[in-house]
């Protein structure tokens, strides 16, 4: 490695975080799609960038891009994720997940000549859908923020066009009818002092056409559980037959034993007479 860009990390890495006033801009994103962190620098005046996670009280780099040297990843959760355009004067995260939410900075020169250009707050959003198996068209949202590991979130979901309160938590349990195929559903949670929301349209997966594995499985459970009952009658109804079709040859055979037996009778008195 370069030894410049060696040096350029460990003064990055440890120094304390500087609590410039700057601004603050927040963005909201969605599990597993891309944030963009916009500059307002003048394209000849861009030196040795950084874009560091920080907190109170320290700050981590995560990645390098100098005009001399390619853009260099430093946290290896970041590698493969992390990109800056010169051109756009903005840097992106793809794949958000939930422990990429927090505060970041992009800082430009070294110490003690840094600036940091701009402070940003990412929230990441995240809804799971649980589909309630035993109950047609119902299902269960859950709502997740990322932004920061010791950021304390409070939650509420409520009807996104008229606001109605439905929740005061992070799960929402919901009955889809055919009249909810538009209905949106918005989870608002707070943290970090910032209120951000977070709009769903369930209807797809917890509606009536999300229910057509469940109407299979009923058909074949309840073909499972009414089948033993027609094969008992049909069993009861050919065991009666068979039993009375035994009853009749037996009653015949008796008679013809008894024939038989009147014949064998009738011979011997005459025999014994003559």
């Amino acid at each position: 490695m370069d030894p410049l860009v060696v040096f350029l990390l460990l003064l990055c890495t440890f120094q304390a975080a500087r609590l410039d006033d700057t601004g603050w801009v927040n963005l909201v994103e969605g599990f597993g799609e891309s944030v963009t962190l916009p500059l307002e620098i003048p394209t000849q005046n861009i030196s040795t960038l950084f874009l560091n996670w920080k907190s109170l009280s320290r700050k981590k780099a995560l990645a390098l891009w100098t005009p001399q040297h390619p853009l260099f990843v430093i946290d290896a959760e970041y590698s493969g994720r992390v990109n800056f355009s010169r051109e756009k004067k903005v840097w992106q995260i793809r794949n958000l997940t939930l422990a990429d939410g927090g505060p970041y900075e992009v800082v430009m020169g070294v110490v003690p000549r840094e600036t940091i250009l701009k402070n940003y707050t990412l929230f990441i959003f995240r809804i799971n859908i649980t589909k309630t198996w035993w109950e047609i068209s119902s299902c269960t949202l859950f709502c997740e923020l990322g932004a920061g590991k010791m950021a304390n979130v409070t939650y509420n979901w409520t009807l996104t066009a008229t606001g109605a309160p439905l929740s005061q938590s992070s799960r929402l349990d919901l009955v889809m009818r055919p009249t909810d195929a538009h209905q949106s559903y918005s989870c608002g949670a707070k943290a970090l002092g910032v209120q951000v929301t977070w709009d769903i349209s369930p209807y797809e997966d917890c509606g009536v056409k999300a229910s057509g594995l469940f109407v299979v499985l009923c058909y074949w459970a309840a073909k499972i559980i009414l089948t033993p009952v027609p094969l008992f009658f049909l069993y009861y109804h050919h065991f009666k037959k068979a039993k009375s079709a035994k009853y009749t040859v037996s009653k015949e055979r008796t008679d013809v034993d008894y024939e038989v037996v009147h014949f064998q009778e009738a011979d011997y008195e005459r025999d014994y007479v003559n």
